[in-house]
């Protein structure tokens, strides 16, 4: 039989996979290996994948696979090499001497072995910190000659112009002396400067390139295969300037929700949600008197805007013993479809993590939760000696129905953590705003996401009368 080979291309929204098809081989995702060489199958030791970067007869998943795939882009494609220097503030290439790309080098400037280094000048040095670390920020960080030996990851030459040196990291939070010092060898640098970057940032340059349609079919394939490389062995360095673009990485798609949270909230203390859950949360009662925090998370096939409100007894009497509690109530039957509260009813010892806490199954309606808290039982919220709870409290708790029968079983574990410690009765609400999935990632692939979450903060906040933080910038007052 004749055999054939086809070239498929698959484009999604967010990336590129190159796939080479052989006879006989099944091949889904990126660079899958045909089988090994047998004794039966002398011809299974042949991998027909035609990606430029992804090797034959090893994994690509080390740091220096992602390098050398970058420099050649670099080396083949000039737009490539200009978003990188337009990136780190520099001239583009057609305003420089012809590149030297160079990698695993020990110098910053090559100096003929004939030469003295001490006579060699050079007008600019940029060292670049290429991670996945994000909101790096080193203003006016310069270059410190160092004296012990070195190996740059990658370097750029133009001339004694310009040199660029890539310190390489695909592990967030690494060392970043390498990027810092560099060894000179007696090469006087007139202006030298240390500017940390995010794979991220660089690929989605990259990326955009292949969307405007601004590179030949050669390079297109090229940049395409190293697409490939990333999302098969670095997918976490990927971009994550939407939803969209976060695809299904976890990674991603928190970097993005703390990004949106971040431009919702106006507020640096953003921070990323703890495993397993995939969001990012912003602490809120210093002021705002009802609620502890508000988050931003993937729930299912949902997005999710969540706060809980009365945690604490502070908040509890803002909420309960005020007419908040009413405006709540009447807040969820103007949003049926959009906002969802259900009871939070909870004990916990002081400081207690979520793992230690004895959540309870209500089964009350919401506004029957809400109606019960604000009259008479509101006297028991707060503090409660650990020797009363198990016959004065809980049976009062099931009276009530904020108790509901299965929680029998989990009482005793809790009483055991809980040992001779107090215990408070919290009266919380989990209160939500959702979207579909598919249509939170349409919203922000339209630029109209973080207005939507900044009008559903106000609408909350206006609803229980308390003051409205510094919304994002896009949010229409």
């Amino acid at each position: 039989m004749k055999s054939t080979a086809t070239l498929i291309v698959h484009r999604s929204r967010s990336f590129v996979a190159a796939i080479s098809v052989g006879p006989g081989i099944a091949c889904k995702g990126y660079g899958l290996r045909a089988p090994r060489q047998t004794r039966d199958d002398p011809e299974g030791s042949v991998d027909r994948h035609l990606s430029v970067f992804l090797p034959y007869d090893r994994t690509a998943h080390h740091e220096d696979q992602l390098t050398r795939a970058g420099m050649i882009v670099m080396r083949a494609i000039p737009l490539a090499r200009d978003a990188l220097l337009a990136r780190l503030g520099a001239r583009p290439s057609a305003r420089l001497p012809e590149p030297e790309l160079d990698m695993q080098a020990k110098d910053v400037l090559k100096v003929p072995p004939s030469s003295e280094a001490e006579g060699l000048s050079l007008r600019q040095l940029i060292s670049v910190f290429v991670s996945p670390d994000v909101g790096l920020d080193w203003p006016g960080v310069e270059v410190v000659d160092r004296a012990r030996g070195q190996r740059l990851d990658g370097v750029l030459r133009f001339g004694d112009e310009l040199v660029v040196v890539i310190e390489n990291k695909v592990v967030g939070q690494a060392p970043t002396d390498q990027a810092r010092q560099l060894r000179l060898h007696g090469v006087k640098v007139q202006k030298s400067t240390v500017v940390p970057l995010g794979w991220h940032q660089l690929l989605e340059d990259w990326w955009a390139l292949l969307e405007r349609g601004l590179l030949a079919p050669a390079e297109r394939v090229l940049m395409e295969d190293l697409f490939a490389l990333t999302e098969e062995h670095f997918a976490d360095l990927l971009p994550f300037t939407t939803l969209g673009r976060a695809g299904e990485n976890d990674l991603r798609r928190q970097r993005r929700l703390v990004a949106v949270l971040r431009e919702v909230m106006c507020a640096d203390g953003v921070k990323p949600s703890q495993h397993p859950a995939v969001g990012a949360f912003v602490m809120v009662d210093k002021a705002i008197g009802t609620m502890r925090l508000i988050a931003l998370q993937q729930d299912g096939d949902n997005l999710a805007l969540c706060t809980w409100l009365a945690e604490l007894k502070p908040q509890a009497e803002a909420l309960y013993q005020t007419g908040r509690a009413r405006s709540l109530m009447d807040f969820l039957a103007e949003h049926p479809g959009a906002w969802r509260a259900r009871p939070n009813v909870y004990l916990a010892f002081w400081q207690a993590p979520v793992s230690q806490r004895l959540y309870l199954n209500c089964q009350l309606e919401i506004s029957d939760y809400i109606r019960g808290w604000s009259q008479s039982d509101f006297a028991e919220v707060g503090l409660h000696r650990h020797d009363k709870i198990r016959d004065t409290l809980w049976p009062w708790l099931q009276e009530h129905h904020y108790a509901g029968p299965g929680d029998d079983l989990k009482l005793d574990a809790f009483l055991d953590r809980l040992g001779d410690r107090d215990a408070h009765l919290r009266p919380s609400i989990k209160l939500c705003r959702t979207w579909p999935w598919a249509q939170a990632v349409d919203l922000d692939d339209r630029g109209a996401l973080v207005t939507q979450v900044c009008a559903a903060v106000d609408d909350l906040l206006t609803a229980l009368d308390e003051p409205l933080p510094a919304l994002g910038p896009t949010h229409p007052r």
